[in-house]
């Protein structure tokens, strides 16, 4: 998975990787350390959570600005 995500986005210098919780964030991890052995470039890590009952409440930690970015 981390070589495809290298392969997909070789020309990009930031890559976001969000985990989403409980999970998520722990696989996003391990990604990023697969992904820090091929790619150049910065990797952000992050995770998501939300409550079923409140879908419309998102909380991202850290936050980060997205624009123009590279999420996964």
């Amino acid at each position: 998975m981390a070589l495809e995500i290298v392969e997909r986005n070789y020309d990009e210098s930031k890559l976001i990787l969000i985990g989403i919780k409980e999970n998520g964030p722990i696989i996003a991890d391990i990604l990023a350390s697969h992904l820090k052995q091929s790619f150049s470039g910065e990797i952000l890590v992050g995770s998501l959570s939300m409550d079923k009952r409140k879908p419309d409440e998102i909380i991202i930690k850290p936050s980060f600005d997205f624009n123009n970015e590279i999420v996964i």
